[in-house]
């Protein structure tokens, strides 16, 4: 009840989570994003939110905030920290369940992975 109204807000403007997570430490990005998807998604307009993000991003090509077409969603932008932190949040589970039977063979076979063989 206490940040009711702060959620609400949150959730009714995009702009907004754009500029509290512009607004935040670069060193805080992910922690900040991730709360705020999760406020987001509380309030279920997350979608809604990321989509009109996603609209809002690929219109400013070409702007002069965004001049090159080929760094759109490559940015450091919030939108781009936004959408990273979802997959992540969103994939978690088949990544492990994808890669964790290969990091076993790895780790269990206990000999040297070095890549690079001038280090071996």
């Amino acid at each position: 009840a206490m940040y009711a109204d702060m959620l609400s807000a949150i959730s009714a403007s995009p702009k907004l989570v754009v500029a509290m997570l512009d607004a935040g430490p670069p060193t805080e990005r992910d922690a900040l994003a991730e709360a705020l998807l999760h406020a987001i998604n509380s309030r279920g307009t997350l979608m809604h939110t990321l989509n009109e993000l996603i609209v809002a991003e690929v219109r400013s090509v070409g702007a002069n905030a965004n001049p090159n077409p080929n760094l759109l969603f490559r940015s450091n932008s919030a939108v781009t920290k936004l959408l990273e932190v979802m997959c992540r949040l969103c994939s978690g589970n088949f990544r492990q369940a994808t890669l964790r039977p290969c990091v076993s063979v790895v780790y269990e076979a206990r000999g040297a992975h070095e890549v690079d063989p001038a280090r071996s």
